[in-house]
């Protein structure tokens, strides 16, 4: 129901096949910036970007763009993502994770399925959220983290997210798991530390692995090692997922790489206002809009790829 915004279109691709996207499974003690360079390198690929950023200790769906594709970030729709984690119930810390500093303990008042279950409801549909400290997000034109490294106290506004489903568990008295779909820019390390507070108690986040990005499960990624056999997506495919597809006769490719105008191209004509993927034969060749007076853009056009580069790792 929730998932449907980016459609599965993983394939098995050839080592002549130029990759775009790629559906890591990344492992723990790794930035995201990290594993997406290991597995640039490990695909033959110069230029990359990822999209969602996991925290160093957390696992799961990492997105990385390769190649030309990077230039495709922007015209990706914001998907929801799933999460499951660990909430350690009973101190806080600087991160408000397990990489963090204790800065407070308390005590774990007693909590039953009810108490689980109301803690679910508050934490469910549209609401406020304070990003954590150790976060990315630019305070005061810096960004937060690095702020809090320096011993400086930050204070994150406060912004409205999206939970769309979540479901707390006790393991122990001490530990809770917790499942949850939400929109971009929630962040499970407040969740946790906020589900803490409601509990009456201080809480952070031990275990963390992103299990969904839109259609996408584990089940279609690949950890390092399993590359390139599956988990990468090719160019044609994530173009696709950026907006409709049209397919133009392949002597449009020179045309439409030369930026001429689109309302000369006669299938164009008569489609409704949008974002429409555009190929000439095999070729994945421009992302072009219209809007609702008729009139059409570029929003990029896909350089020729260079076939002396060995995509994939061959």
């Amino acid at each position: 129901m929730i998932y449907n915004a980016w459609s599965r279109r993983q394939i098995v691709v050839s080592r002549t096949t130029e990759p775009a996207l790629l559906l890591l499974d990344k492992a723990a003690s790794l930035s995201s910036r990290k594993a997406g360079g290991q597995a640039a390198r490990h695909l033959g690929v110069k230029k990359y970007g990822h999209l969602g950023t996991l925290d160093p200790f957390a696992t799961g769906i990492l997105p990385v763009m390769l190649g030309r594709a990077t230039r495709l970030a922007q015209y990706l729709p914001q998907v929801p993502k799933g999460y499951a984690a660990e909430i350690c119930l009973g101190a806080s810390t600087t991160t408000d994770d397990v990489d963090g500093e204790v800065v407070e303990t308390a005590d774990i008042p007693s909590y039953d399925s009810d108490a689980l279950e109301q803690a679910a409801q508050a934490f469910t549909g549209e609401i406020r959220q304070r990003p954590p400290a150790f976060s990315a997000i630019r305070v005061d034109g810096q960004r937060a983290y690095k702020r809090a490294r320096r011993g400086e106290a930050v204070e994150v506004p406060e912004r409205d997210v999206s939970v769309y489903e979540l479901r707390l568990r006790g393991v122990s008295r001490d530990r809770l798991a917790l499942d949850v779909v939400c929109g971009s820019g929630t962040y499970i390390r407040s969740l946790a530390r906020d589900i803490g507070l409601f509990l009456g108690t201080r809480a952070h986040l031990t275990r963390l692995r992103r299990t969904r990005v839109g259609a996408w499960g584990l089940e279609d990624t690949a950890p390092l090692d399993a590359m390139p056999e599956r988990g990468v997506i090719g160019m044609k495919e994530a173009l696709a997922l950026c907006g409709q597809e049209v397919h133009l006769p392949g002597e449009a490719q020179r045309y439409l790489r030369q930026g001429k105008p689109l309302a000369n191209l006669e299938p164009l004509n008569g489609l409704p206002h949008g974002r429409y993927s555009v190929f000439c034969g095999l070729q994945a060749v421009a992302l072009v809009e219209s809007d609702s007076a008729g009139g059409w853009r570029y929003c990029l056009v896909l350089p020729e790829a260079d076939h002396r580069e060995r995509f994939l790792g061959g």
